[in-house]
């Protein structure tokens, strides 16, 4: 629970803070920055701590980084809702850019972390 509330703080944070941004008008992007960021971030935990490069932890750990602060801080279903709104809206061109930065952004920082971390503990 406490990693989740931490990830979940997290979210807030960075998307109150790119809704103050005058440029965020009428585009999701805290969300964006929100998976792409935890999309990186996953990438390099789970280099260094599932495939153990850096330090063996305990389940419990994994839990609490995974499922807790990862799970907290990513926010899918939040883009979910979001496309729907944009396509609800009948703005599906921009629905389409979102989902397709999306899933591609994420992948890249996804692979891009993993490389980092790979990099980092060699």
């Amino acid at each position: 629970m406490a990693g989740g509330a931490l990830g979940s703080l997290g979210r807030w944070l960075v998307a109150e803070w790119i809704a103050t941004m005058p440029w965020s008008a009428g585009f999701p992007f805290g969300t964006l920055l929100v998976n792409v960021a935890g999309s990186f971030g996953i990438g390099i935990f789970s280099e260094l701590l599932l495939e153990g490069r850096i330090w063996h932890a305990s389940s419990s750990v994994h839990a609490f980084v995974f499922v807790g602060i990862f799970g907290g801080f990513t926010t899918f279903s939040s883009f979910s809702l979001q496309t729907l709104a944009l396509l609800r809206t009948g703005q599906a061109v921009l629905g389409g850019v979102y989902i397709l930065a999306s899933v591609a952004v994420c992948l890249f920082a996804v692979w891009l972390g993993a490389v980092m971390a790979h990099w980092l503990s060699n």
